[in-house]
């Protein structure tokens, strides 16, 4: 699965829930930018085009939110 390359009004934050080696965020430059299942707080900048992909069969499960501007 992909969503369309598209434009958010903030950056987002992102916590991996379950993912597999091949999701991937991608940025306006397409870079991947995978994000493990750590526990960890990721912040990705939402405001420049960017997509995510799911290259697998198995769920990709982020909490997603909002984060200020840095």
């Amino acid at each position: 699965c992909c969503y369309t390359f598209h434009f958010d009004p903030t950056p987002r934050i992102h916590i991996a829930l379950k993912t597999n080696d091949w999701a991937f965020l991608v940025d306006e430059r397409m870079r991947l930018f995978h994000v493990p299942a750590d526990g960890q707080v990721y912040y990705f900048d939402a405001t420049a085009a960017h997509s995510a992909m799911n290259s697998s069969l198995e769920e990709r499960i982020h909490i997603m939110g909002r984060a200020p501007i840095k």
